[in-house]
């Protein structure tokens, strides 16, 4: 410490600084006390030195040092106040603070800004920040200035307020009877009307789930028959592309099939005729005398007509068969010739019947040419 602060102490000056207002003073006795200090050595690092320097007994030369003892020291005084204000000099040092309205007031409306009182949540180390307790309402609220958030609740502990009251029962404040009733449309909410509403919301999210779970699987089906729908398309358009491709191949490749098949009749005739003229012969003949019978019943019903025609024309008086038959038998006299008869006509049918019949034999006998060789 410097010179202009050797009048303070450090207990005074620790106590005044920005956040430990909630902190009284230790008295000097009680600290020097090896009794009151019982245990707080295994608790506290550098605990000589830290007792020191709250006893205003040292001040380490190097600036390290310097910062860890004062750390410890800290944290020293921190633990012998919390065991001090459960003596009779700490409470009344701590009552007169509260009646300075050094604490802060109740945020309740119902409360009046009744003055709290600091505790700790745990006896635990550096493991909560300093709360305040209302008396009123016997709730215990976080401070609302930050500052004071940096303050262990270890160093007042959790029985301060109850012991405070123990030793002042006077002080002890009535519960106020005026109590917060929840209402609505001017009537009070039942305690089980939240219940009960928790419990529709809950259905009508239940509800919610599977509306949605069903339109999920609806979806999911539509997709599906799409799907399937776009694999049956593509399966029908390529069947008609392949049935498309065989027409066009089957009508390409007809032609030369018929030309292979005539091609391959003649060469198994000629085949035929090589190894076996003698048969093929005797057909051709069979062949042949079916067509000389058919052309001698014709030359037997030609004779029959010719012979009609002579008794007609000795006998005048038959010449009705002449007269009746079609124009193309009576042609008129012209230029000299004769006049054509019907057995005229019929001799020139017999005569061309009788070359067919001689084409056929000598083409049978043939190459099947048409042309003797």
């Amino acid at each position: 410490m410097s010179s202009s602060d050797e009048e303070v102490s450090w207990v005074q000056w620790y106590c005044t600084l920005r956040g430990n207002e909630f902190l009284c003073e230790v008295e000097e006795d009680y600290i020097s006390d090896k009794f009151n200090l019982t245990g707080l050595s295994e608790m506290v690092p550098l605990y000589r030195h830290a007792l020191h320097t709250i006893l205003d007994c040292f001040e380490p030369d190097d600036d390290d040092d310097k910062e860890q003892v004062q750390k410890s020291a800290e944290h020293l005084y921190g633990y012998i106040h919390c065991r001090y204000i459960m003596t009779n000099r700490g409470l009344q040092a701590m009552v007169d603070k509260w009646r300075n309205g050094e604490f802060q007031t109740c945020q309740r409306a119902y409360c009046n800004n009744q003055q709290m009182l600091p505790i700790g949540v745990t006896d635990k180390p550096l493991a909560e920040c300093v709360k305040l307790f209302c008396p009123q309402c016997n709730e215990v609220y976080t401070p609302v200035k930050q500052r004071y958030q940096s303050l262990d609740g270890a160093y007042f502990g959790t029985g301060f307020p109850h012991m405070l009251f123990m030793v002042y029962p006077q002080l002890r404040i009535k519960p106020h009877k005026d109590q917060f009733v929840p209402k609505m449309y001017g009537f009070k909410i039942h305690d089980t009307a939240l219940d009960v509403q928790l419990e529709k919301g809950k259905q009508i999210e239940n509800q919610r789930k599977r509306a949605e779970n069903a339109v999920y699987q609806a979806t999911k089906k539509v997709q599906k028959m799409q799907y399937h729908i776009e694999n049956s398309k593509k399966q029908i358009t390529n069947k008609s592309e392949k049935v498309t491709e065989k027409d066009k191949s089957g009508k390409s490749e007809k032609l030369p099939e018929n030309q292979q098949i005539s091609e391959s009749k003649t060469a198994s005739s000629h085949n035929q005729l090589k190894q076996n003229p003698s048969q093929t012969l005797s057909q051709k003949l069979s062949s042949t005398n079916s067509t000389s019978n058919q052309t001698s019943t014709q030359i037997n019903q030609i004779n029959s007509v010719q012979n009609m025609e002579i008794i007609n024309m000795e006998n005048p008086q038959n010449l009705i068969w002449a007269q009746q038959d079609p124009p193309s038998y009576q042609s008129t006299q012209t230029s000299g010739n004769p006049v054509k008869t019907a057995a005229d006509y019929d001799t020139q049918h017999l005569d061309h019947a009788i070359t067919a019949t001689e084409r056929l034999v000598l083409n049978e006998a043939g190459d099947g040419s048409g042309s003797l060789q």
